[in-house]
């Protein structure tokens, strides 16, 4: 109990006081930053593996989005859709999708997710007669 009289326990309470906001925001801010991170890994492995199973000839959107979901689970609606270019000797998969980071009712920045995979496909660079390298 602190006696108003007394200064004796009055710089314990206030550097509680002081003390829990900071701490409150420094591990929101942690949180924040671990989650764009984890998104971050889970679409460049999913755009990386995408890639390369579409420079094999199989469905590579398919093989993205199965990643995608095993990390993200319910979250991974914001990156289902990827852009993919494509060419004869090439595959080009990537995603981005950024969203807003809300704090104490005011909208401090944007998170960026940005993954981009390039990959070329196989058996492009037969020699004539249908021999390989």
């Amino acid at each position: 109990m602190v006696s108003i009289k007394s200064r004796q326990g009055v710089s314990e309470a206030t550097g509680y006081l002081i003390s829990l906001p900071v701490m409150y925001i420094a591990l929101g801010l942690f949180v924040v930053l671990a989650w764009w991170f984890w998104t971050l890994a889970a679409n460049t492995a999913g755009v990386s593996q995408g890639a390369l199973t579409s420079g094999m000839g199989l469905d590579g959107e398919a093989r993205r989005r199965q990643i995608v979901a095993a990390a993200l689970g319910g979250f991974a609606q914001p990156y289902r859709d990827a852009q993919v270019q494509q060419d004869e000797r090439w595959v080009m998969v990537s995603v981005e999708h950024s969203y807003p980071v809300l704090g104490l009712m005011i909208d401090l920045d944007e998170m960026r997710v940005r993954a981009r995979s390039f990959a070329r496909r196989e058996g492009f660079y037969g020699l004539p007669g249908g021999e390989w390298e």
